[in-house]
Order: structure tokens, then C-alpha cells, then sequence
């Protein structure tokens, strides 16, 4: 989890809808179609205290497709599909700051039918 703090934001797009999901230091569940690509989006800003994102990278559950990745100077994206229906996958971000700092933030996907 992020250190020196007890939560993150991410921000999710589900039916269409863009909300903020908001956690204390526990495990944060996310859900998709197994027929639908996703986006998931984590906003660094709170851990940055001031810095900016250098790097981005992610680490996918064999069983998801990563279709794209992007990240700006506080937030990173990731773009999913696939899985099978009843799994929760884990996808995990690992990011550096421009002053060196590297965290890693991990989200748990779970696949469902719509």
C-alpha cells in the first residue's frame, strides 16, 4: 500500500459512468465483464505530495489482456479485457517519481457477467 497514507483514488469507467472509488489501506475489488475492455485509472496525486510520475509500469494476471497503458504526471491508466466469469485477477502498478521514489498499488479484478 502507500506509504504514509491511508488511502488511494481510482478512478473507474463502468457502464458508461466515470466515478472516484475511494479506499482505507485494505483490498480494493473491481469489477468487469469478461466481454468488455476496461479502464482503470489510479491517482498518484496523494503520494506525490508535490513530486511528478517518471515512470509507469504494470504487471497483468495471465488471464486478462492488457490493451493499453498511459500515465500523465499524476495519474496512470490501464485498459483490461478479457478473464473468465467467477475469477478475481490482480493487476498491479508500479510507479517512480521524478525524484526517484517507486510504489506499487495493487487493484483486484473481478470478473462478472452483465
Amino acid at each position: 500500500m502507500i506509504p504514509n497514507s491511508d488511502r488511494f483514488i481510482a478512478n473507474l469507467m463502468e457502464d458508461g459512468l466515470k466515478y472516484q472509488h475511494e479506499a482505507m489501506t485494505q483490498r480494493q475489488t473491481f469489477f468487469k465483464d469478461p466481454d468488455v475492455a476496461d479502464s482503470f485509472t489510479i491517482n498518484w496525486e496523494f503520494w506525490l505530495a508535490g513530486e511528478t510520475l517518471a515512470t509507469s509500469s504494470w504487471v497483468v494476471a495471465a488471464a486478462l489482456a492488457q490493451v493499453t497503458t498511459t500515465f500523465t504526471t499524476k495519474k496512470t491508466t490501464i485498459t483490461v479485457s478479457g478473464g473468465s466469469a467467477a475469477n478475481t485477477y490482480e493487476v498491479t502498478n508500479t510507479v517512480t517519481s521524478n525524484s526517484g521514489r517507486t510504489e506499487s498499488q495493487t487493484l483486484f479484478i473481478e470478473v462478472r457477467e452483465k
